[in-house]
C-alpha cells in the first residue's frame, strides 16, 4: 500500500515513483525503498493511443491463419509497425496485444479471454479464418523484476535479465486511482497506482523493476523502469512494489 506521508513529499519533486516494502515471512519489516522512475520512449506512444482512443486508426478483416502468438491476413493495406501497441479482437471471444506487425501479419503476446483474469492461462487461438478487429491496446497492468545492475535508459525496450523464477516472475498488478496532497505546496496530485505482492519461493535478489502491457515474460515494451537499492529475499519473504504515476 502506498504510504501517504512518504508520497506527499515525494510527489513534490517526482511525477513518477515506486515504493517497495520488503517483509519477512512473519510480517516483520526488513526494508523500505522509495525512488523515482523513468518513462521510456515507447510509453509516450502508448499513452497517446489510449488517451486518444485511436478510433480512426482501426481495421476489420478476415484472417488466413492464426497461431498461439500470430495472426495472418492477405490483401491488407497495412504498413510495417502500424499496429504496434494496439490489440486485436477476434471472433470466438478472444483478444491479444499486438507487439508488432508486417504488411500481412500480426505478432502477438498471447490470446486472452476478455473478462477473465488477464494474467491467467493463454486462451486457445481463434479460427484460422476468423473475423477480427484491431483497436486500442490493452492497459498497463503487469509488473516485472530484475537483478540487473545497469542504469535504465529511455531507449530500453525490455527489462534486462527479467526474473522468471522463485515466485518473482511477471505478475498482474492491482490498479487504483488516488489523490495525494502535495505536502507544503498544498496541491493535490492525481496518481495512477499499480501494486502486486510478490512472495519468494527461493533465494533471489532484485534491484530493478518495469511495467508492461503483456503478461508474457521477456515480451512487450518496457514502458516505465525503476532501480532501487538491492533487496535480497529468501523463501517466504514478500516484496510489495507500488508504482505511482502522475496523471
Amino acid at each position: 500500500m502506498l504510504d501517504p506521508v512518504s508520497a506527499e513529499h515525494y510527489t513534490e519533486k517526482h511525477d513518477h515513483f515506486v515504493e517497495l516494502v520488503h517483509r519477512s515471512a512473519d510480517g516483520a519489516l526488513k526494508s523500505l525503498r522509495l525512488s523515482g522512475n523513468l518513462r521510456n520512449d515507447g510509453a509516450g506512444d502508448w499513452q497517446a493511443l489510449l488517451m486518444g482512443g485511436d478510433v480512426a486508426n482501426s481495421y476489420t478483416g478476415t484472417a488466413t491463419a492464426t497461431g498461439a502468438a500470430s495472426l495472418t491476413a492477405t490483401g491488407t493495406p497495412w504498413t510495417a509497425h502500424q499496429w504496434k501497441h494496439h490489440a486485436v479482437y477476434a471472433a470466438g471471444n478472444v483478444m491479444a496485444q499486438i507487439l508488432d506487425n508486417t504488411t500481412g501479419g500480426l505478432t502477438l503476446d498471447q490470446w486472452y479471454t476478455p473478462g477473465a483474469t488477464i494474467g491467467g492461462a493463454a486462451a486457445s487461438p481463434p479460427s484460422g479464418t476468423c473475423v477480427f478487429t484491431i483497436g486500442p491496446g490493452l492497459p498497463l497492468r503487469f509488473l516485472a523484476l530484475s537483478n540487473d545492475a545497469g542504469a535504465p535508459a529511455t531507449t530500453d525496450t525490455a527489462l534486462a535479465s527479467e526474473i522468471t523464477s522463485n515466485g518473482l516472475g511477471r505478475a498482474e498488478g492491482t490498479f487504483a486511482h488516488v489523490a495525494v496532497s502535495g505536502g507544503t505546496t498544498s496541491t493535490v496530485t492525481s496518481l495512477y497506482t499499480l501494486a502486486h505482492l510478490f512472495t519468494a519461493t527461493g533465494a533471489q535478489s532484485s534491484q530493478k523493476a518495469a511495467l508492461f502491457y503483456s503478461i508474457v515474460a521477456a515480451t512487450g515494451a518496457a514502458m516505465f523502469e525503476n532501480t532501487y537499492a538491492a533487496v535480497s529475499m529468501i523463501s517466504g519473504d514478500t516484496l510489495l512494489p507500488t508504482w505511482s504515476i502522475s496523471v
